[in-house]
């Protein structure tokens, strides 16, 4: 008797039976139509895996999550979810995905595709949205980033802007002004009016500060501020005054010099000079200066000199007879020689001179109508500048500056800058710069800045320091004139510190830039 298979029904005689065509041919229908189903079906599933792989390899627009990036800053991820290429892989540029960072980054980052269907790539820097590498904690741990192939390079999308910790906005891109006021305005105790006159900005360490001092003739502070925030690093208070010279800034020291009227410092109402841990405000070295005969009662001014490849600070002193002597000493404040009276300078009719100016190899000394130059290692008269005669206040000297053709430059009275070169020739006919009273004249390289008792303006110089133009201005009552001139504004490329005479307020640091916090 016959049977049927299992699974599919086929018939099955016995061996008694005789051979039956129709139940064979009803077996094979049964076959034909299984083996069809089965051939159908394995078609759909081949074409479900191709659509799958061509949604992979070819739809790039998709932004799709990859999975986990682990590692603090070189950074794997382990998928088969993004198409790779070519030898060694890689993905298409302009491949998109999401993934999860498992760890906050300590550094610049690499970003590495591990997969175990294309291979691994090699490891890319992952930079910031404007092609930056990453700094600390731009990428924290748990959170979802999305990131884009640039061929080289992994780039972060969609950070609202790109700005980081750190980071720098231009002002005048926030406000519409060059300049805004970063300072700590705090008031100085006792109610005392200050000259705060003279400052600089320095580089120390690879970073920007603000220089300062307001200063009385018996209670004087010195300040440090970062200039690109106007935060306070360091604040220094002395019994004794520092005589508004310039501020002078070299290799981690700061020099100012001063008159210890109360005898504070032993030098019996003498003058001096203080050398200063420009980063900790520490004095270092204080020294004193006299001239065996004479009465030296004043040192206005002070400049760093090169003498032969050496770095020397000089100052200059007075005293009220006419009298000027130039001191020079190294940079650890070591008194290394003293110039004979400088009798050639003939400034016995004329104004004792009150500031001091390098241009190798020359070392200038002006005053308000006058300007010599003596050879910086011999002290010997060499070169001379007088305005034309009977000009009046037209040419009367309020600052200088060494310029950026090897020279100097100054302001006079009624605003006009006088560009001279090493011999003290004049180059070009002055040129006009706005304001009465012009002084505190600053030049960094090619940039040039100055205060007048209402405002502080910048300018830009020619690379042949003929011509000028002007970049900004902002007010400020500096209250500057020919009793109180400013030496030196304090002057870069991101930062102004205004001069300011009558004050009883910290000195004021104004940023063209503005640094991201946080």
């Amino acid at each position: 008797m016959s049977t049927q298979t299992r699974n599919y029904g086929f018939t099955k005689d016995n061996e008694n039976d005789f051979y039956d065509v129709n139940t064979v041919n009803n077996n094979l229908d049964k076959i034909d139509t299984e083996i069809k189903r089965i051939e159908e079906k394995f078609d759909e599933s081949e074409q479900t895996d191709t659509k799958v792989d061509n949604h992979i390899e070819q739809d790039d627009g998709h932004v799709r999550y990859i999975g986990d990036a682990v590692g603090q800053n070189a950074k794997v991820i382990t998928t088969d979810k993004l198409f790779l290429e070519g030898s060694p892989v890689k993905p298409k540029v302009g491949a998109a995905f999401r993934f999860k960072n498992a760890t906050h980054n300590t550094g610049a980052v690499t970003l590495q595709i591990d997969s175990p269907k294309y291979g691994k790539t090699s490891a890319y820097n992952l930079y910031n949205s404007r092609g930056a590498a990453l700094k600390p904690s731009d990428v924290q741990g748990q959170l979802f980033y999305t990131v884009v192939f640039t061929g080289s390079a992994f780039q972060l999308q969609g950070e609202g802007g790109g700005y980081y910790t750190g980071d720098t906005i231009k002002v005048n891109d926030l406000i519409n002004r060059h300049y805004v006021d970063v300072s700590q305005r705090m008031a100085i105790n006792g109610g005392v009016n200050f000259s705060s006159l003279n400052h600089e900005v320095a580089i120390v360490n690879g970073v920007e500060y603000a220089f300062s001092y307001c200063t009385t003739t018996s209670d004087s502070h010195v300040f440090c501020f970062v200039a690109s925030t106007g935060q306070l690093v360091w604040k220094k208070n002395v019994k004794y005054e520092y005589r508004n010279s310039r501020i002078v800034v070299y290799e981690g020291k700061l020099y100012l010099t001063i008159a210890d009227y109360n005898n504070v410092l032993g030098y019996g109402g003498g003058i001096g000079i203080e050398v200063m841990d420009a980063l900790t405000g520490t004095t270092l070295k204080a020294s004193p200066i006299s001239v065996s005969g004479y009465n030296v009662s004043n040192a206005p001014d002070l400049c760093l000199v090169d003498i032969n490849g050496t770095k020397e600070i000089m100052v200059l002193a007075v005293n009220y007879g006419y009298y000027a002597w130039l001191f020079r000493f190294n940079l650890d404040g070591k008194l290394l020689a003293t110039s004979p009276v400088l009798s050639s300078i003939n400034h016995t009719n004329d104004i004792t001179p009150s500031q001091i100016q390098f241009a190798s190899p020359y070392v200038y000394l002006a005053s308000g109508r006058v300007i010599h130059g003596f050879v910086a290692n011999g002290f010997s008269t060499a070169v001379k500048y007088t305005p034309p005669e009977n000009a009046g206040y037209d040419y009367f000297i309020l600052s200088i500056a060494a310029n950026n053709i090897g020279g100097l430059s100054f302001l006079d009275y009624v605003g006009y800058l006088h560009v001279l070169d090493v011999n003290l020739f004049l180059k070009t006919p002055r040129i006009a710069v706005n304001g009465n009273k012009t002084s505190g004249l600053a030049i960094k390289g090619d940039l040039l800045g100055y205060a007048t008792p209402t405002d502080i303006r910048t300018y830009r110089l020619a690379p042949n320091g003929l011509s000028v133009t002007f970049l900004a201005e902002f007010t400020y009552p500096t209250n500057v004139d020919t009793t109180l001139p400013s030496k030196s504004i304090g002057l870069s490329e991101n930062v102004v510190v205004p001069p300011r005479a009558y004050t009883q307020e910290y000195p004021a640091v104004f940023a063209k830039t503005l640094k991201i916090q946080r």
